[in-house]
């Protein structure tokens, strides 16, 4: 370790980190309100496709074809810096899916990441062909990202945590590529 490259990593950090923490704090009452305002009107934009598409259910209609929670699986979607989506199926998905669930703690809203279980059920319940039925209520929760216990009072047996948009982290893999491409020893 070198204390002087440190140093001055410190204070260029500082020079350049500081005015930036400043912008942002200064302008977010500019860009926050816009911001909710864009993604309020998407998700109303995406509440009448699901209506359209007779793919939406109001909440007390819900609680009765549900028998208040006892049937079927709530589906609660959700993605970083993005609304939090809520979905209902007659099915029990802990008995149908062909994927284990993947442990809540263990969930990766923040990229994504791709795993069998999502990908299941995006395809056959919440994406554009899906048959899980889209519902609109609001649930407080702590900051961050939303846990099943939060949906403890709706009275539901079962509960499903869902990540919106899946992908792969960027480059992922790309050193295993770039590894096949390098000779190997026995070949010298």
């Amino acid at each position: 370790m070198n204390p002087i490259k440190d140093r001055i990593g410190a204070v260029v950090g500082c020079l350049f980190g500081f005015p930036l923490l400043v912008i942002a704090a200064v302008t977010t009452p500019v860009w926050l309100p816009i911001f909710q305002l864009v993604q309020w009107r998407g998700e109303r934009r995406e509440i009448e496709r699901m209506k359209k598409a007779g793919r939406f259910i109001e909440w007390g209609e819900l609680m009765d074809l549900s028998e208040y929670g006892k049937n079927g699986t709530l589906i609660f979607e959700q993605a970083q810096k993005a609304s939090l989506r809520l979905w209902w199926t007659k099915d029990d998905l802990k008995m149908v899916s062909p994927y284990a669930m993947p442990v809540e703690g263990d969930i990766d809203y923040f990229f994504g990441v791709d795993c069998p279980f999502m990908r299941w059920l995006r395809e056959n319940y919440t994406g554009n062909r899906g048959k899980a039925f889209r519902t609109h209520l609001i649930v407080k929760h702590a900051p961050g990202f939303a846990k099943s216990s939060d949906f403890a009072f709706t009275g539901f047996r079962n509960i499903v945590p869902a990540v919106r948009w899946i992908w792969k982290r960027p480059f992922e893999g790309t050193l295993a590529s770039l590894k096949d491409l390098e000779p190997n020893d026995e070949s010298h």
